[in-house]
């Protein structure tokens, strides 16, 4: 699976472990959460950063989209490259 699509867990310092898709920012990390809101945390305010093997994808999407978006959302997957 591309790194760009695993989902990160960010354990802070004040006890709170938010998940999503991660990137960094300078010194800042930014987290995409489940509902594709973007959350911007300090580096300075995290322990770690936990990455999963898992991916954000649901593991049924293949069942829940038309055959025709599942090959538009492929293609568009396909089409991405890192930053």
């Amino acid at each position: 699976m591309d790194a760009a699509f695993k989902s990160t867990t960010l354990i802070l310092s004040d006890g709170r472990s938010p998940t999503g898709l991660v990137r960094e920012d300078g010194n800042t990390f930014v987290l995409i959460d489940g509902l594709g809101k973007e959350n911007r945390f300090p580096k300075a305010d995290v322990d770690k950063a936990v990455a999963s093997n898992l991916s954000a994808m649901p593991a049924n999407v293949d069942s829940t989209v038309s055959e025709a978006d599942y090959y538009h959302l492929l293609a568009y997957l396909l089409q991405q490259r890192p930053k």
